[in-house]
């Protein structure tokens, strides 16, 4: 598939965008090993735990916002998610703290 073919924006109700729609969740998943919304999830979640970690790091707040979450409790969903911790114990040792988890921990739903 190349990037032309997918549908662009308003393009939903055309026959061949839900055909390549269909086809593009699964081969997604194939190629990267999660649904693209999963994966999307992950790299917000990455990123904003970079901006935690930082010595100087921004308030809680400003993290949400600059990484895509609608808001502080969005961000503390998806830390206590996929961290199982706190957003104030990573704010607070994120410096010192490994940087993995287990993965049957992170993706059980």
């Amino acid at each position: 598939m190349t990037p032309s073919s997918f549908p662009r924006s308003g393009a939903s109700n055309h026959p061949r965008a839900t055909h390549d729609r269909r086809r593009f969740v699964p081969e997604f998943r194939r190629m990267v090993g999660a649904a693209p919304k999963q994966y999307e999830r992950i790299c917000r979640f990455n990123s904003a735990v970079a901006a935690i970690r930082l010595p100087n790091a921004r308030p809680l707040a400003s993290v949400a916002v600059d990484h895509g979450f609608a808001d502080q409790a969005h961000l503390s969903r998806e830390i206590g998610h996929f961290a199982q911790i706190s957003p104030s114990r990573l704010h607070r040792d994120g410096a010192t703290m490994a940087n993995h988890l287990e993965y049957d921990k992170i993706f059980k739903t």
